[in-house]
Formats: C-alpha cells, sequence, structure tokens
C-alpha cells in the first residue's frame, strides 16, 4: 500500500480525498463562521480591504523577490536598498494594478481575462519601475532581477488569492 504524507499526518493514497473533503469542509466551516460574524463589517470595507490585500502581496512579493535573489541571505547593502524602495514599489505596482482596474470585480468570479489583466498590470508595473529608477534616474543599485521576480511574484500571490477564494466559493 502507498502512503502520503499531508499536514504532518500519513494517509493511505485511497483516503487521500476524503482527508482532502475534511481539510475543505474545516476551512469551508470556518470560512462560514468567520463571515456570518463579520460579513457586514467586511462588505461595508471591502475596497479598503482589497487594497489592503493588494498592498499586503506586493509586500510579500517584494520580499521574496530579494529573498530568491541573494539565496535566502539578503546582504548589507542590499538589506537597506529593499526597505529603502519599498514606498516605491508599493506605489508603483499599485498604480498598475489600479490602471488596469484590478481592485474592481468579485474574487469569486475570477477567469482567465481577469488573471490576464492581472499579469499585464504587474508587467507594466515592472516596466515602470526600471524605466524610472534604472532608465530615467540612473540607479542601477537596485537589482534588476529582483524587479522582474517582483512583477510575476506580485501577479502569482494577486491571482492565487482570487483563485483561492473561487475555489472554496464552489
Amino acid at each position: 500500500m502507498c502512503y502520503v504524507v499531508a499536514a504532518a499526518v500519513l494517509w493511505p493514497e485511497d483516503q487521500l480525498e476524503d482527508a482532502g473533503s475534511i481539510v475543505k469542509s474545516i476551512v469551508s466551516h470556518f470560512f462560514h463562521t468567520v463571515a456570518g460574524r463579520y460579513g457586514q463589517l467586511v462588505l461595508r470595507f471591502r475596497s479598503l480591504l482589497v487594497v489592503a490585500t493588494h498592498l499586503a502581496l506586493i509586500v510579500a512579493a517584494h520580499l521574496t523577490a530579494f529573498l530568491l535573489r541573494f539565496e535566502g541571505s539578503i546582504q548589507p547593502p542590499y538589506d537597506q536598498i529593499m526597505w529603502r524602495y519599498l514606498p516605491a514599489v508599493l506605489f508603483i505596482y499599485w498604480g498598475g494594478l489600479w490602471a488596469f482596474g484590478i481592485q474592481r470585480g468579485l474574487w469569486r468570479y475570477v477567469g482567465p481575462h481577469d488573471l490576464g489583466r492581472i499579469f499585464w498590470a504587474t508587467l507594466a508595473g515592472s516596466f515602470v519601475f526600471f524605466m524610472i529608477f534604472h532608465v530615467g534616474l540612473g540607479w542601477s543599485e537596485y537589482p534588476r532581477s529582483v524587479i522582474i521576480l517582483t512583477g510575476l511574484l506580485s501577479g502569482v500571490y494577486i491571482a492565487g488569492i482570487r483563485l483561492v477564494v473561487r475555489w472554496f466559493r464552489e
């Protein structure tokens, strides 16, 4: 018999689907409990929550990009660069998301068109960031690979959270 490790528990492979449905039902129950308790509050501040979530995901992508670029150990001059450029990264990448209208729409109905807009928005953010800081201002201290990784990761993170919401709503 073949076993698969999932959530620190050994599950027989034939029962893995049952384990997945158990996890989904637990998370679904938690989601519905929280939604029932705080649903009206979330609906009232939906736009603010969407913006805050996008900004948090951009920060996560920015930090992850630096960690990937420097293989988990960010060198002393670059750790300061990472934090110094963070406001510009937030402003430019959020501007790209706003220009493409990513903050509008319901996450539970995300489709290929929305995913394409997300990736075009993050690509545009990367392009604008590169053009401003590397070409326009000539500041080459910020790694180009981090610009690319931040764009890709922020696109994956933002698309991923929307796909997870859709998955739980179905």
